[in-house]
């Protein structure tokens, strides 16, 4: 199948080095801190207390949710903490337990229950995406829709990561068994792999005989065409549109289609209990590109220590990319189910541009992917009309910063955007 795209988006000077390094496991520290909530799912509830022993592989947490994601132990420990008002990085929040190690870091392998949504719920299991969305949610609903084909994402979601690309060239055998899981389930017909077409290499002349029943798919590279409907709309010529206005929880659509992730696919064929993340670790400068293995709960801080990483005071730690990440004040944060990568801005490229008044130009309008009006909605939500905003379709943006990149007045339409899905998510809650 040739190469495809998609109107829209950006083609980034970026210099795609690092797919080259393999995964490597970090040690998990002496403390871990484990959040009660790393999905669009509710808050689980905690199942241990203050000086309680767990043993790696516990669950920790339970999902209010029928189909949600639990959450457990990465190691085994002490329970040190159980607190009430854990800061995330998106900087809502909520609860966390915290575990000093004290024992091995043993793989808990996934219970058989008595239906495989139970399997994923008791697992933890969770669409290791942009939006992480509770696997066994994505497949109840992709099963009420008859979905017949499959489309494998092996692409990483932000520029200058390759964290994907390396569970796919490391572990295409757990991921393959998942797939044959999912296509079992569902029973998928077609199965896609997408794949940046820079990278086809990388795989060998036996992975590539391995997907004999598989459509192999190149993509030319684009930000951010790693997004869901982008690749729905490329691969099966879908229109995937979002009319949940600021959803807590991403539904399937009725387009024939699931994506997945291949980090997802990989965690469903090890049969393993999710507690580890397979992220990229990244600066500006091109001093550090890593691809790392990780305990759920581990410090940011210590995943730069173990990249003899110094940080300097005035550099930035985002959590996620440089095109639509967070920037952290702390960096002590722990690393969570839905976090992309780490990317650390160094001083020498902060710029710091004063925004000024929006001249209509449509350079925001013309990258946009989701074919929007970027300007008209973060300027309704600046003057606090979220009604408008939503007339716009503030919730069918991806969130994927092309629209602030191009910005010749450097507004910050992303954060705009940003803030007014949180207000009238807000606005809801107390409804």
């Amino acid at each position: 199948m040739k190469a495809v795209s998609f109107k829209g988006g950006l083609k980034l000077p970026v210099l795609q080095t690092g797919v080259d390094r393999s995964i490597i496991s970090v040690p998990p520290g002496r403390e871990l801190i484990v959040p009660m909530k790393q999905d669009l799912g509710p808050e689980c509830k905690p199942l241990v207390k203050k000086k309680q022993m767990v043993q790696a592989g516990e669950m920790i947490g339970e999902s209010p949710l029928e189909h949600g994601a639990c959450i457990h132990a990465p190691v085994s420990g002490k329970v040190t903490d159980v607190t009430r008002s854990f800061v995330h990085f998106s900087g809502k929040r909520m609860p966390a337990v915290v575990i000093a190690k004290d024992g091995p870091t043993n793989k808990s392998r996934r219970q058989d229950k008595d239906s495989f949504l139970d399997s994923l719920f008791f697992g933890g299991l969770v669409d290791f995406d942009k939006d992480t969305v509770p696997l066994a949610v994505k497949l109840d609903e992709a099963k009420l829709n008859h979905v017949d084909s499959l489309i494998v994402n092996a692409m990483d979601v932000e520029p200058f990561f390759s964290s994907r690309i390396r569970v796919m060239a490391e572990k295409i055998h757990d991921v393959l068994a998942g797939i044959k899981t999912i296509q079992e389930y569902l029973n998928i017909k077609q199965v896609y792999i997408v794949i940046d077409q820079q990278y086809t290499g990388l795989l060998s002349d036996h992975q590539t005989r391995l997907l004999h029943d598989i459509t192999l798919v190149p993509l030319k590279y684009k930000y951010p065409q790693a997004i869901d409907y982008l690749l729905v709309k490329a691969i099966l010529d879908k229109e995937v549109l979002c009319t949940i206005p600021c959803r807590d929880i991403m539904h399937s659509q009725d387009i024939d289609g699931l994506v997945l992730s291949v980090d997802t696919l990989a965690a469903v064929g090890s049969k393993l209990v999710s507690t580890e993340r397979v992220i990229t670790v990244r600066d500006s400068a091109g001093k550090i590109h890593e691809n790392f293995q990780v305990e759920i709960g581990t410090r940011f801080s210590e995943i730069l220590d173990a990249c003899s990483y110094e940080l300097d005071p005035e550099s930035r730690i985002v959590a996620g990319g440089p095109m639509s990440g967070q920037i952290l004040a702390d960096p002590s944060m722990p690393v969570t189910k839905d976090l992309q990568g780490i990317f650390i801005l160094d001083k020498e490229h902060i710029v710091k541009k004063d925004p000024k008044t929006c001249i209509k130009c449509g350079l925001c309008v013309d990258v946009c992917p989701a074919r929007l009006i970027p300007f008209m909605i973060s300027g309704s939500v600046e003057k606090a009309n979220y009604d408008q905003a939503q007339k716009y379709q503030l919730s069918s943006c991806f969130e994927c910063g092309c629209c602030s990149y191009v910005c010749p007045s450097h507004i910050p339409i992303l954060h705009w955007i940003q803030f007014g899905k949180f207000e009238i998510f807000k606005q809801r809650s107390r409804l």
